[in-house]
């Protein structure tokens, strides 16, 4: 435990912010599909960490957001609590995971702010909006 510590600390003071997200992204994801824990324990181990984390970024200008579809870019409070939260918790539904997943996969690739992974997000997107309808 000490060693995943100490590594855990080595790459947040020395890689770059993506990997960083990488590394909290494959957490979340092993603590959100923990086939050894119903749905309750989940939410109950997951909801605080998130708020944590989202209170952590904010602290310090870190500009994305974690939900349980992932990280994804931070916006204006108010575009999150009446766009972002509510579209999210319908999209936490089972039958919505493969968009859950295109999703992600679109977020990832707009944080990484270059003009292919920008063009890449927007094909993600409109494939989740398309696997939507």
């Amino acid at each position: 435990r000490f060693n995943a510590h100490q590594d855990f600390f080595d790459i947040f003071l020395e890689e770059d912010e993506n990997v960083v997200l990488e590394l909290l992204s494959l957490f979340c994801n092993n603590l959100l599909n923990d086939d050894n824990l119903l749905e309750k324990d989940i939410t109950e181990q997951f909801n605080p960490f998130c708020n944590h984390i989202n209170s952590v970024f904010s602290d310090f200008g870190i500009n994305v957001f974690l939900s349980r579809t992932g990280f994804i870019p931070k916006q204006d409070e108010k575009i999150i609590n009446e766009i972002f939260v509510p579209v999210l918790q319908v999209l936490n539904d089972e039958k919505w995971r493969e968009v859950n997943k295109i999703f992600a996969d679109a977020f990832k690739c707009f944080t990484i702010k270059n003009p292919s992974s920008f063009s890449s997000s927007v094909t993600h997107t409109v494939s989740a909006v398309q696997a939507f309808l």
